[in-house]
């Protein structure tokens, strides 16, 4: 999955480049005060119809202009990151006619919550292309069901598990305005695990679903955003 979105985020990038620098394209736009943003993720959402997994999920951001170089943001992504059942069968070959069967279903609902500071690196406002660095916190929080059924015994047992993990990191990216109210940004979110909550010890961690990329110990990830915004 990682290779397919970076992929689909460079041919987005060279696309806006390619039309920046297209004759009789201008690469500046008639400057006009707007305070706040409001931008859709596409990402969850090829996620949803491109991914081996299971999902339904979305991802919007909310983001208010404090000055021409700082604005503040929050971003949610949130919904069904995986549904899937997994069946092993037992004593399939045996002739006494002991074979059986478990049954385990798997569900992981949840969200990230993105706030973020951002400073525009940018120096002409009505410049087309602009780019700009800060920092975001990744509140992340999520519950996971796992049904089991065994037909030897007859059995159904039901867990739940609950799982809270806070992040904090830089993150750089780059938005291309298409007029003075609609753009396309493309920003990179590396976070670094400050603190996890389970509900038991005994559970195995729940990766952070937002991110394309974690080390082995979830202690750092990478989270792409590829978003259409409109100003307002």
């Amino acid at each position: 999955m990682f290779h397919r979105l970076d992929i689909f985020m460079k041919i987005i990038v060279f696309l806006c480049v390619l039309a920046n620098n297209s004759i009789g394209f201008a690469t500046k736009i008639p400057l006009v005060d707007k305070k706040n943003g409001l931008k859709l993720d596409v990402i969850p959402l090829y996620s949803v119809f491109f991914d081996v997994r299971k999902q339904l999920r979305m991802g919007i951001e909310w983001e208010h202009y404090h000055s021409k170089k700082i604005s503040l943001s929050i971003h949610l992504d949130g919904g069904l990151y995986d549904d899937y059942t997994y069946v092993k069968n037992y004593d399939f070959f045996s002739a006494l006619g002991s074979r059986y069967e478990t049954r385990q279903r798997v569900k992981t609902t949840g969200f990230h919550i993105l706030p973020a500071c951002n400073y525009n690196l940018t120096k002409q406002a009505n410049k087309k292309i602009h780019y700009f660095i800060g920092t975001t916190a990744d509140i992340n929080f999520f519950t996971k069901r796992i049904h089991l059924f065994n037909s030897q015994i007859n059995s159904n047992t039901t867990n739940n598990y609950r799982q809270f993990r806070l992040g904090i990191g830089p993150h750089l990216g780059c938005s291309y305005r298409f007029n003075s109210s609609f753009r396309i940004e493309a920003k990179s979110i590396l976070i670094i695990k400050a603190l996890t909550l389970q509900s038991s010890q005994d559970m195995k961690s729940i990766k952070p679903y937002a991110s394309v990329w974690f080390n082995e110990k979830q202690s750092i990830w990478f989270i792409p955003q590829l978003q259409i915004g409109y100003d307002f």
